[in-house]
């Protein structure tokens, strides 16, 4: 399950980007920095998905749900490719 909400949530973000890039200047679109995606977890088993957070490389590009714990597994990748 948890791939299928992370599938639709980057459908989303690249739907939202696409919108925004007509009505925003290019200087707000240049891509520095990185993408990241955190899945939080209700334990140290790292088995039940709790939150999730991506920030994309667009100053507000950010989405949040659920919970945040300590128990987390970050990715990131570089902007700009």
């Amino acid at each position: 399950m948890p791939a299928l909400r992370r599938r639709l949530v980057m459908l989303a973000v690249v739907v939202g980007t696409a919108m925004s890039m007509s009505v925003v200047p290019a200087t707000a679109t240049t891509q520095t920095g990185y993408m990241v995606e955190a899945f939080y977890y209700s334990d140290a088993t790292y088995t039940v998905e709790v939150g999730y957070e991506f920030s994309g490389c667009n100053p507000g590009e950010t989405f949040r749900s659920g919970y945040q714990t300590e128990f987390v597994r970050r990715y990131r990748e570089r902007c700009g490719w």
